[in-house]
């Protein structure tokens, strides 16, 4: 770490691996969701969390992963009919 006029600066050898493994998955993820759900189309969470590319993340960083692509504008949601919730009420995703 390095400062500069009381600011910090921090070299990537001094972040954790895991961050850049976390940030690569969610990275994968937005994109597996967003090949499956073309624009038009929706998904409830039920059905995403069944997907076969995605059953080996954690639910955590699936919510995390749909909640950044509600935000960048990708997909919006809603209740739906869906089981399983994310946040407690996104129930079904619906592609811009």
């Amino acid at each position: 770490m390095l400062k500069i006029g009381g600011v910090e600066i921090k070299l990537a050898k001094d972040v954790s691996p895991d961050i850049f493994g976390r940030t690569n998955e969610l990275f994968n993820i937005k994109n597996i969701i967003k090949n499956k759900i073309t624009p038009g189309e929706s998904m409830t969470i039920d059905e995403l969390v069944k997907i076969k590319e995605l059953q080996n993340f954690s639910l955590n960083i699936l919510e995390q992963a749909v909640n950044d692509l509600i935000d960048d504008e990708v997909f919006d949601a809603s209740e739906g009919y869906s089981k399983k919730k994310f946040g407690g009420n996104i129930g079904l995703l619906i592609r811009r």
